[in-house]
């Protein structure tokens, strides 16, 4: 698949898409394991809104994320893929309850824990996103790129999916603002990568979108 294929908003093509994806690249065993955290996933999401436009649930997203950083990205670690799909769980799952958002990962590892808080803004004010979205120098991505390589992976798989819904659906926030965003704040922190071959990946994926 190339990456213009990758965003649908159909999600029964995005869970056929990430079933394939697990089946061929993983034993049964981390199969059992991601399919857990995939069934996790979907019940929790529920109560979350759709995103503007979307018929979808919310659930269609993080498993885009998974594929895109499998697919495009080069991820193969079992934790991140994990990750992929809670990302959102404590900040919108579990909004304004952090720490139960927290607990109630706890089962998938505490490696997919980490990943999960270093992508998750903290509740107070500081960490949120401003008038023209996130900086570089700002607080939240500057403690992304300190939580390492599969954090800002996993936070540039975020924002390339955000760059593609806002593209594809009517009423999503602007594209043009989430462009600029990429170029002043996530383009740096894909610069950060240790790996030059997925910085460059990382980079070009945000500029083609």
């Amino acid at each position: 698949m190339k990456h213009s294929e990758f965003w649908s908003n159909d999600l029964p093509h995005v869970e056929g898409a990430f079933l394939r994806l697990v089946e061929r690249s993983y034993a049964p065993e981390v199969q059992a394991e991601i399919f857990t955290v995939m069934e996790f996933a979907g019940e929790a999401y529920a109560t979350v809104k759709p995103r503007k436009g979307s018929n979808a649930p919310y659930a269609i997203h993080p498993l885009r994320v998974a594929l895109t950083l499998a697919h495009e990205l080069g991820v193969d670690a079992p934790d991140l893929i994990k990750a992929a799909l809670l990302h959102d769980v404590i900040e919108d799952s579990y909004e304004g309850r952090h720490e139960s958002g927290i607990e109630a990962i706890q089962p998938f590892g505490s490696h997919v824990v980490e990943l999960v808080k270093a992508v998750t803004r903290s509740a107070d004010s500081v960490e949120q996103r401003g008038p023209s979205g996130d900086t570089y120098e700002g607080r939240f991505l500057q403690r992304v790129a300190a939580a390492g390589d599969e954090a800002i992976l996993l936070k540039i798989g975020d924002k390339i999916d955000n760059i593609r819904d806002a593209r594809n659906l009517e009423g999503s926030p602007s594209a043009k603002k989430y462009a600029y965003e990429a170029i002043v704040g996530y383009v740096r922190l894909a610069g950060d990568l240790s790996d030059p071959a997925k910085s460059r990946r990382a980079i070009c994926r945000l500029i083609e979108n």
